[in-house]
């Protein structure tokens, strides 16, 4: 039987949306407690082949390492990728920034412990001293759009911050042919344009617990799908 794990309680509006959806298409909908994932409740295992699982990021993860021992992390600035950064990255402890203003931070494992920022004298974050984070030079885009690459190939793409000036879709289509010759096939693609028009990568994410600014759930549960069996079977 054909099913999604659902995390139970979700109130944003994606989720919601996604679950109408399977409602709608007749898909049955297994919904588990979040700390039934976190605690490793046995009934979780009862569930070891569903199409997806559709959560926030912890359960989803949680789900991935209890049942099927297959850890599924985001490699946000994939090395394929880096001639588009245009700026400097890289990882230390929160304690060696947290004071230094004009620089772009956030979480390195735990995603959403607080949301990136550029830290100023009004815009301080409270995180473990020890814990890690990116750090980057502060970039400024024109816009920012979100591609969604289902199987090497866009299968949508939403405009979400800035102006609504595209970035130049022949340089978007170069970084997703680095990707595919690097073994990605399912994955977000964050793009901006910068003050001088270049398309410079904002980073990759996973396929699944994202914000699909519009994106159908018809499109958005297909990629999830499709990316939760590739990881499953280790196609990629």
């Amino acid at each position: 039987m054909s099913y999604v794990i659902y995390q139970s309680n979700l109130d944003d509006e994606d989720s919601l949306e996604q679950l109408r959806y399977l409602q709608e298409q007749e898909i049955p909908v297994i919904q588990l407690s979040k700390k039934r994932m976190e605690r490793n409740n046995q009934i979780i295992h009862q569930y070891d082949k569903p199409l997806c699982v559709i959560g926030d990021v912890q359960y989803v993860q949680h789900y991935m390492k209890y049942v099927h021992n297959k850890p599924w992390s985001a490699e946000h600035y994939p090395d394929c990728l880096k001639p588009w950064l245009y700026r400097e990255i890289y990882v230390c402890s929160f304690k060696n920034v947290r004071n230094v203003e004009g620089v772009f931070i956030k979480p390195y494992n735990n995603v959403k412990a607080f949301t990136g920022k550029v830290i100023s004298r009004i815009a301080r974050v409270s995180y473990g001293y020890n814990k890690l984070v990116y750090v980057s030079q502060v970039v400024k885009s024109q816009s920012e759009y979100r591609y969604f690459i289902c199987n090497g190939e866009i299968i949508d793409y939403k405009w979400y911050d800035g102006d609504r000036i595209e970035p130049d879709i022949n340089v978007v289509n170069e970084m997703i042919q680095k990707m595919t010759e690097s073994g990605k096939l399912f994955y977000l693609l964050d793009v901006g344009v910068l003050s001088d028009g270049r398309p410079s990568l904002i980073e990759t994410d996973n396929a699944y617990s994202f914000g699909t600014y519009g994106c159908t759930p018809e499109k958005s549960i297909k990629i999830m799908t499709m990316a939760f069996d590739n990881h499953i079977n280790n196609i990629q």
